[in-house]
């Protein structure tokens, strides 16, 4: 017996067992001699990765900042921006693709740096992104038809402003005849429950002797109010290449017109439309949803009206930049309006003053800036998860929730004034 028991243990291993220091890991202190000197360097790698993944002096190459530290952090950012597409030191960006950095880089990371994404479940409702092509495209080609006949001298405005109920008849039954020709474009002309429902929704309103409901019929009413006594000049504008270091230094002189870091950002984008009036200018994006706050204009979250109002206009004075609803059924549609502080005098008796901000070329200037260092980072490699919160950053319908090393105390910490980091780009509002 003595001789088959020392048989046994003689061919046990000389070292503890991965499960054994997993069942008792006080072990791993008292018997480190012991270890295999492979495992012994495991297990102090995993050390080093809980303690970095816990620092709340910053974060690292465990938070989603690309080889941190690493011998190969060089190679690294050279593979990134050749999937950034970058030309040398130059970062060319869509405006709403700068955006989803802001709200969530590591979500950033994985959709426009990976290209990965979940496949979208079947869904009997109609695509809320093919809709919104739809109607987008329905606006485009209506206003853009006015803009024509207005150059051409066959009417006066090439907006609605003060149209008679008669010409609004005429309109709506305009806008419909429009839509069915755009939808089978859009959406092919086999009919199937989809595609029907989808043309009904925007059709709602429009029909003769309907009540103005529905987006497009809503937007005729809203039309028709008119503001500031503004008339669309162009839709569908495609703004050149904009750098918003050297936006920043045209609005703001005093700030310089440098980028905080090597890389040359530019930005690119559509303006849906671009309206103008005596000694005034407004630049519009469509929103079929909520609007965004102009909270996150200030907290760098929203970029598209400070871009594009710096990419058309080139100053503040004199200048509406925002966003305009256009919602589901008899909602009232709201304009969230960036404005100088004249021209929002003039906007509270239209009941815009609760849903508007007043803005200059200093603080249009610093907007800019933040959106060049949001650039820097982007190719520096920094994909750590989001700072904005869970709400702005729309983590309960993201496809990456089981990939995220979000860790909301800890973000909170790093972005806190008793950091040593708290310099970091937390999402504050720059007023």
């Amino acid at each position: 017996w003595q001789g088959l028991q020392k048989e046994a243990e003689d061919a046990l291993p000389a070292v503890l067992s991965v499960e054994e220091l997993l069942v008792r890991p006080g072990w791993l202190d008292v018997r480190e001699e012991l270890l295999d000197p492979d495992l012994r360097r495991t297990l102090a790698g995993q050390r080093i990765l809980a303690t970095e993944r816990a620092d709340v002096r910053g974060f690292g190459r465990f938070d989603g900042v690309l080889g941190m530290e690493r011998p190969w952090r060089g190679q690294t950012l050279s593979w990134l921006r050749e999937r950034l597409g970058m030309d040398g030191d130059r970062l060319t960006l869509a405006t709403t693709a700068l955006e989803s950095w802001a709200r969530c880089p590591m979500r950033f990371f994985f959709e426009r740096v990976l290209g990965v994404d979940e496949p979208e479940p079947f869904s009997l409702e109609p695509d809320a992104r093919l809709s919104g092509t739809l109607l987008h495209t329905v606006l485009e080609r209506y206003l853009d038809a006015r803009i024509e006949a207005k150059a051409e001298g066959r009417i006066d405005r090439a907006g609605l402003q003060g149209a008679t109920p008669s010409q609004l008849e005429q309109e709506r039954a305009t806008m419909a005849a429009l839509l069915l020709r755009v939808a089978d474009e859009v959406l092919g002309t086999k009919s199937n429950p989809w595609r029907d429902q989808a043309v009904d929704l925007l059709l709602a309103g429009l029909r003769p002797g309907d009540v103005f409901v529905g987006r497009l019929a809503r937007f005729l009413l809203q039309e028709a109010e008119g503001l500031l006594e503004l008339d669309p000049v162009a839709v569908e504008r495609e703004i050149p290449p904009i750098d918003p270091a050297v936006a920043a230094g045209v609005f703001d002189p005093d700030g310089g017109a440098q980028p905080v870091g090597p890389i040359h950002v530019h930005l690119t984008g559509t303006v849906d439309r671009i309206d103008r009036g005596p000694g005034r200018a407004a630049v519009w994006d469509y929103k079929t949803g909520a609007a965004p706050s102009l909270k996150n204009v200030d907290g760098g979250l929203a970029l598209q009206p400070v871009v594009y109002a710096a990419a058309v206009e080139g100053g503040t004075d004199g200048v509406l930049s925002g966003y305009r609803e256009l919602p589901e059924g008899d909602v009232e549609p709201r304009k969230r309006v960036l404005a100088d502080a004249e021209t929002l005098a003039e906007l509270k008796p239209r009941g815009i003053g609760r849903s508007a901000m007043a803005w200059t070329d200093e603080l249009a200037g610093a907007w800019l800036r933040r959106a060049d260092l949001h650039g820097q980072l982007v190719a520096g490699g920094v994909f750590h998860p989001t700072l904005a919160g869970t709400d702005a950053a729309g983590c309960a319908h993201c496809s990456f929730r089981r990939a995220c090393r979000l860790d909301l105390p800890r973000a909170a910490a790093v972005c806190s004034g008793d950091s040593p980091a708290s310099a970091w780009p937390a999402p504050l509002e720059v007023s």
